[in-house]
């Protein structure tokens, strides 16, 4: 299961990233994102916004999706597979190295000798991922 549809309306995105959908909607004429109509709405005026590479990026660098990225019991982990947007590579990276630069300069040493003693996949099997 992925967070992001293909096409999502403001109030299905602010419901996923705690805003208010008039700030998703300020964020879309700001950011200048791709909308379609969403025909037979009255008024005319709803629309659906294409979820492009760069509005998830946007999402993901928000306060509110950060700190729940920084909480893991904040993020279902049935949302996070390998096309999920939490595993972009950039999110991805940046979390990563936020986690390296937290650790001290002995414990960067003991995970560079476990990498080198055990590989990645050894690395995995003791944390119980594989």
């Amino acid at each position: 299961m992925n967070i992001f549809k293909s096409k999502m309306t403001p109030a299905e995105l602010a419901q996923i990233v705690g805003y208010q959908p008039q700030t998703i909607n300020k964020w879309i004429k700001k950011h200048g994102w791709q909308t379609s109509q969403i025909k037979g709405v009255k008024g005319g005026k709803a629309h659906a916004i294409h979820m492009t590479q760069e509005v998830r990026r946007f999402m993901l660098s928000t306060r509110n999706l950060r700190q729940a990225a920084e909480q893991p019991e904040a993020i279902p982990l049935s949302l996070i597979s390998a096309e999920s947007p939490l595993m972009d590579d950039d999110f991805f990276s940046s979390q990563l190295m936020s986690v390296l630069l937290q650790m001290c300069e002995e414990e960067r040493r003991c995970l560079l000798s476990l990498l080198a003693r055990e590989g990645i996949s050894g690395m995995l099997s003791r944390l119980a991922i594989r």
